[in-house]
């Protein structure tokens, strides 16, 4: 356990601070505190999950048969609902453009091995100049450097700089950015992307956050050469336990990544459910404008408390603070559980806050907490 806390330098820290959101029982652990006391907020994942039905048994006793071809299947279902408030889709876009994964973390790990597949004979690329947005999810860094890359750190008002002033062979960005927030718009990416395509180069978008916000997705354009989206179920359908994620790219790419996944890389179970829960357009039309309002409650309450500007999307509020590191030890004492951010050469240190279960209760928690903290 020791190898998750570390401080905002990577040195072991005297206070608890994992690296990753959700880390209940370890928080409980450190700070005495029950778990069934906690107020998590530290994932950014919906805390009002899919209504998960009764599975079949069968579900369970078989392996899931491969349904490509099939219009009811977990890929064609999936595209319909990643395409359907899309803005701009190209109409060559298929069901050979978008494989299922086991969370979009799987494809993550996946891109760097796919990118020296196709690579290998090249001397000039062997070696890849990754450049990921400052403060993003530390795992996409952390896979390609696995894989024997360089992987860079650029702030995320100075991408158009880096293109034009520094070589680029892969370009991660998330979309909306996670933990800060900060959104770009499918024109821009696609000007990036082609200057990244001219010289031979990928994007990459996760967009793990962009359920509430469908119309700014790019997986209406993957049928561009060196274009990949990723997605997630697990934090709009708050299942992220199911692992169920996707990946969206060229036909001839996404090819080649389901040979290296190989069969059965979806669990049954996680197949029948994302199905369902993907075609459920009642339940998540309401999630769209619950977690709009919710998130809105979440950023007046942290700016009434901080006096400072929050940023985030419909699942969190980011705030940075001089005192982050002191202010979240004090919630974690009164068993408010967030997620700290620390500090890179390119942003301050901060704190992201996920929504409460939407109870009043969880809400008074959270804002007695706040009214405690003497900063």
């Amino acid at each position: 356990m020791e190898d998750l806390f570390l401080s905002s330098n990577g040195s072991q820290l005297g206070s608890f601070s994992p690296l990753h959101g959700g880390a209940l029982n370890a928080a409980a652990e450190y700070f005495n505190i029950p778990a069934d006391k906690w107020l998590d907020i530290s994932t950014g994942i919906n805390p009002a999950s899919w209504p998960i039905p009764a599975i079949p048994t069968a579900v369970w006793q078989r392996l899931p048969e491969d349904q490509r071809d099939r219009e009811d299947g977990l890929e064609q279902v999936a595209l319909n609902y990643y395409l359907r408030d899309t803005e701009c889709a190209d109409s060559r876009i298929q069901r050979s453009n978008i494989l299922a994964s086991a969370g979009s973390q799987q494809a993550i790990r996946l891109l760097p091995n796919l990118y020296n597949a196709i690579f290998r004979g090249s001397k000039a690329k062997r070696t890849a100049k990754v450049w990921i947005t400052a403060g993003s999810y530390a795992e996409h860094g952390i896979a390609w450097e696995e894989q024997g890359h360089r992987v860079n750190k650029v702030a995320c008002e100075k991408i158009t700089q880096l293109l034009t002033q520094q070589p680029v062979d892969v370009l991660i960005l998330l979309n909306p950015d996670n933990p800060s927030g900060h959104r770009w718009s499918a024109e821009q990416l696609l000007k990036w992307w082609s200057i990244l395509h001219s010289r031979g180069g990928w994007l990459i978008v996760d967009e793990a956050f962009m359920d509430t916000t469908p119309e700014h997705s790019l997986v209406g354009q993957v049928e561009h050469e060196g274009l990949f989206v990723l997605r997630s179920v697990g934090k709009f359908f708050g299942l992220a336990g199911l692992r169920l994620g996707f990946v969206l790219s060229a036909e001839k790419t996404t090819k080649q990544l389901r040979k290296m996944l190989g069969p059965w890389a979806v669990s049954h179970p996680s197949q029948y459910l994302g199905r369902l829960a993907l075609q459920d357009k009642e339940w998540i039309n309401k999630q769209r404008y619950d977690l709009s309002q919710q998130s809105l409650r979440l950023a007046a309450l942290l700016e009434t408390y901080f006096s400072c500007r929050c940023e985030g999307t419909d699942l969190f509020q980011t705030l940075h603070h001089t005192k982050s590191e002191y202010i979240f030890n004090q919630l974690a004492k009164q068993a408010v559980l967030v997620r700290f951010l620390p500090a890179t050469n390119k942003t301050p240190a901060g704190l992201r806050f996920g929504l409460p279960k939407n109870t009043e209760a969880n809400w008074q928690h959270l804002e007695s907490a706040l009214a405690s903290l003497k900063i």
